[in-house]
């Protein structure tokens, strides 16, 4: 019985590895996101700045 107990705590450890590995990834995405979203309002306001000046 024993086998089948470390078994399913073996699963159960690799689906929580799992879990947090999305996890982290969805929290990379979301800051990626976020720089692109602030490099696009920066390269928008240059883009303003030099319709101003020619």
């Amino acid at each position: 019985m024993g086998g089948i107990y470390a078994t399913m705590s073996e699963l159960s450890d690799t689906k929580n590895t799992e879990t947090d590995l999305s996890q982290s990834h969805q929290v990379d995405i979301a800051l990626w996101k976020e720089r692109i979203e602030q490099y696009a309002s920066t390269l928008q306001e240059l883009q303003h700045e030099l319709e101003d000046v020619q």
